[in-house]
């Protein structure tokens, strides 16, 4: 599966609305609907997602659990280039687990067994290396870049079974999921 993106163009009609969204005192609705601008203007695909919404309690910057991505505060504390690349990683997520689902894999926990483990290895590989391919196309920062390649390495090398790894790592995701699964 491809995952599209196109670079986002904030005009002076959306300045206000991305501007309260990264206040300090930004409400749930003003952060809702800058995530649902993210994924228009930017043209990101939300195949097999079930919802996609901010949570105010959410302790990490975003979490997709079966097709239903819920992003926290602190994806708002860099900038707009960021907070998209948080939620086109959590969008890639959502095709992952209905693979998983139609494969006979309904529930994935890592610590229940180390092929979980790998799973979810995996798929946070597979999603950072979409991520990095769309890099220019989200407007990331050579910072924001290198963040994600060091979070990408880490979770390659979580994904510890040879031969998913070298299918992974020749970006045949679907081929390393069917190994991980068997």
């Amino acid at each position: 599966m491809s995952y599209p993106a196109r670079r986002i163009i904030v005009d002076n009609s959306r300045q206000s609305l991305v501007a309260a969204a990264f206040g300090k005192s930004a409400d749930a609705g003003a952060r809702q609907k800058v995530i649902e601008f993210i994924v228009s203007a930017g043209g990101f695909s939300k195949d097999q997602t079930k919802s996609l919404n901010y949570s105010e309690n959410l302790n990490q910057p975003g979490k997709n659990v079966a097709g239903d991505i819920r992003i926290g505060p602190s994806a708002f504390e860099d900038d707009l280039n960021w907070l998209a690349g948080i939620v086109f990683h959590e969008l890639v997520h959502s095709p992952q687990y209905a693979y998983y689902f139609s494969n006979g894999v309904s529930q994935i926990d890592p610590d229940r067994s180390e092929t979980e483990r790998r799973m979810i290895a995996l798929d946070e590989f597979e999603a950072y290396s979409w991520t990095l391919l769309r890099a220019n196309e989200l407007s990331l920062s050579r910072d924001q870049v290198s963040e994600i390649r060091r979070r990408a390495s880490f979770a390659f090398i979580d994904l510890d079974e040879d031969k998913a790894r070298s299918l992974a790592h020749n970006r045949k995701f679907t081929e390393a999921r069917d190994v991980l699964i068997a």
